[in-house]
């Protein structure tokens, strides 16, 4: 249940929650070791939803992921860490938050959803920059909530159009091939 809220909170960006040490942010090496057998996620899997699709050899510069931690994509993707054991592949951004802080999924929806609010017209954005509340973390726990349940939502929206394309596909492909017939 989402209500409206007469008291705008005050903001501070992620950049200056970094400075003040309530998110470690760290980068994917551009390439990480090859060969090898330890999973990676990569920037689709982030974005897919998927577990880690990649591989990598054990070695230095590998960043390891932890449960709680934050992985986003300059595009906008971000998703909340719930298993260890993989590394973090190129082109994402780890956020390490302090969970006694800040939230790990109230942080994961901001990053989500603060590239829809830009308006810049560009696919990549400066997440130091996203505008968060602070708010405490009782509170941010309820954002946190909300956005997973709508990030759930727009899963399964994208789910049922999917379907629905694929019905009107499989529909047209029956007609041109003879296999169904319109009503006369």
């Amino acid at each position: 249940e989402l209500l409206p809220d007469q008291r705008p909170p005050a903001f501070t960006t992620l950049a200056e929650l970094a400075k003040a040490g309530v998110v470690e942010i760290s980068h994917a090496p551009a390439r990480p070791p090859s060969g090898g057998d330890v999973p990676v996620l990569t920037a689709d899997d982030v974005g897919a939803g998927t577990d880690p699709s990649g591989t990598a050899a054990a070695g230095s510069g590998l960043i390891m992921l932890e449960p709680g931690d934050v992985v986003a994509t300059a595009a906008g993707s971000a998703r909340v860490v719930t298993a260890g054991g993989a590394a973090l592949g190129p082109y994402l951004t780890l956020y390490r938050p302090d969970p006694r802080r800040l939230d790990p999924r109230f942080l994961a929806g901001f990053l989500t959803f603060a590239h829809t609010r830009t308006g810049t017209g560009s696919s990549r954005m400066d997440l130091r920059r996203v505008r968060i509340p602070r708010l405490s973390l009782e509170r941010q726990r309820g954002y946190g909530r909300a956005f997973e349940e709508m990030a759930q939502l727009t899963r399964t929206l994208r789910e049922m159009s999917s379907m629905g394309e694929a019905l009107v596909r499989l529909s047209f492909d029956g007609l041109l091939d003879g296999h169904l017939r319109p009503r006369p």
